[in-house]
């Protein structure tokens, strides 16, 4: 029983640390409030929050970030006061539970937005904001609150540029679509060319119908257009157009050199300038929010009013109007420039290589393997005729040897034929002689042999032992000279 109370109570004690732990890491997790002024399929709002939010997980690889992100849409929906205060109900009603640690905003409109109802929302939570025209804003920012990155399109490096590389120009089309934004630019524009550049003659274009506007360029037929915002331009029946429609309608309105001031709009048609980059602006803005969430206070974190602009250049413009790449800034940006065959196809290439490389290899190891093989049997057959040789020779002589022993074997055979018969012949002669003979070994008297008539003198009819010893006496008297042979 005391066991399983202590068990209970280490399971407790475990759970218990498990839920501090748990806990302890969502209470770790930091939550951002992403409010764009316009819509998600825009080219500027997508770049500016891919670099806000890819700076932030890069940055903070092993923390928790969570994103909200929500959408004003206000380059197709008017921001009047009605709309503001609707939007507001929207966010309060969604979000009463919520509390972001950071708001994050992009463009004059969200920040516009966040200074008359953040307080409202969300209390005393620091923002950063991005993308803005208006410096003029500083002066109702509180910035114990606020701190943030302001966009700037850039007119006088433009102008430079534009005079070194097409000297000629006499009248400058800048074109908008009557925004506040362009407004807040067309101001800028107005200044800088009264202060640097007096003398040059420019008109500005700005209207949100984008009918008025071809028409108006088709007036002019050519010449140099610079594009300031054109986000907000509709149609006939009152619609916002897109980006990539509205650009192709300027576009082929005339033969126009067309300058952009905004990387959005670098599309098929546009010679490009030096312009704000959305992507750049996003991740300014999440480098102030990493400060902001290592501790540090908006109040802190100064403004970054120097635009992170950058040169930007379409490569089938600079090709059409002959403009090389030594013509332009040292600090740029290429794009759509032709890829060369092998940079087209390079992991085919390099596949194709590689491929072929271990064909290659597997070849070369057939063809070693083949070399070697011929090899073993060429030495085999050289053994194996060399062994037939040797085969045929041994046999040859093993022939000749039989061939030989066989005549020496029938040699033989006659010679003992021969001398069976001369035996056989001398035997039929001895025996019919009709005087006795007989033969002994000398010195001895050891008796061989007695024909028929020496039997018969002796009085024997066959040889016997009896016969031989009597045939010894014989030849004992013959040799001693006596001649009492008989009986």
């Amino acid at each position: 029983m005391t066991n399983k109370i202590r068990l209970s109570g280490l399971f407790l004690i475990l759970l218990y640390f498990c839920l501090v732990t748990a806990t302890t890491a969502l209470a770790q997790s930091t939550r951002i409030f992403i409010l764009h002024s316009y819509h998600q399929e825009y080219p500027w709002t997508n770049t500016e929050n891919k670099g806000f939010t890819q700076t932030l997980n890069d940055r903070f690889v092993s923390e928790s970030i969570n994103f909200s992100t929500e959408y004003l849409d206000t380059k197709r929906v008017e921001f009047n006061k009605a709309y503001q205060e609707f939007f507001y109900r929207y966010l309060k009603e969604k979000y009463d539970q919520f509390l972001p640690d950071v708001v994050f905003c992009s463009d004059d409109d969200a920040l516009v937005f966040l200074i008359r109802f953040k307080a409202r929302l969300f209390g005393d939570v620091p923002v950063v904001f991005c993308g803005v025209n208006n410096f003029d804003i500083q002066e109702n920012l509180n910035r114990q609150y606020y701190t943030g990155v302001f966009e700037k399109k850039e007119i006088i490096p433009n102008l430079k540029l534009l005079n070194g590389i097409f000297p000629r120009s006499k009248t400058i089309l800048f074109l908008g679509d009557n925004s506040p934004t362009h407004r807040a630019i067309e101001q800028t524009i107005k200044v800088d060319i009264a202060s640097q550049f007096p003398e040059q003659q420019h008109t500005i274009l700005a209207n949100d119908k984008l009918s008025y506007l071809v028409k108006q360029l088709k007036i002019y037929k050519q010449g140099l257009i610079f594009l300031t915002t054109i986000g907000g331009i509709k149609d006939e029946h009152g619609n916002v157009v897109s980006l990539k429609k509205a650009l192709s309608a300027i576009v082929s309105s005339g033969d126009f050199r067309i300058i952009s001031m905004e990387d959005a709009y670098l599309q098929k048609g546009i010679f490009g300038g030096y312009v704000t980059n959305g992507f750049y602006q996003g991740k300014a803005a999440a480098e102030l929010t990493a400060q902001i969430i290592q501790g540090n206070t908006p109040l802190s974190i100064p403004l970054v009013k120097e635009s992170p602009n950058q040169y930007m250049f379409n490569y089938p413009q600079l090709k059409k109007f002959g403009i090389t790449i030594s013509q332009l800034p040292e600090k740029k940006i290429i794009l759509n420039t032709p890829h060369s065959f092998y940079l087209q196809y390079k992991y085919r290439i390099w596949s194709a290589v590689f491929f072929l490389i271990i064909q290659m290899l597997v070849i070369l190891v057939l063809i070693q393997n083949i070399h070697k093989r011929k090899k073993a049997e060429s030495a085999l057959q050289k053994a194996r005729d060399g062994l037939e040789n040797k085969i045929i020779e041994r046999t040859s002589e093993l022939t000749k040897t039989n061939t030989n022993l066989n005549n020496e074997i029938n040699e033989r055979k006659q010679t003992q034929d021969i001398l069976d018969s001369q035996n056989q012949l001398m035997s039929t002669l001895l025996e019919n002689l009709q005087v006795g003979v007989f033969m002994v070994a000398a010195p001895a008297g050891k008796p061989l042999l007695a024909n028929r008539r020496a039997l018969e003198m002796l009085g024997r009819g066959i040889m016997g032992d009896a016969d031989k010893s009597t045939l010894a006496q014989v030849y004992r008297a013959f040799k001693s000279g006596t001649n009492d042979i008989y009986p």
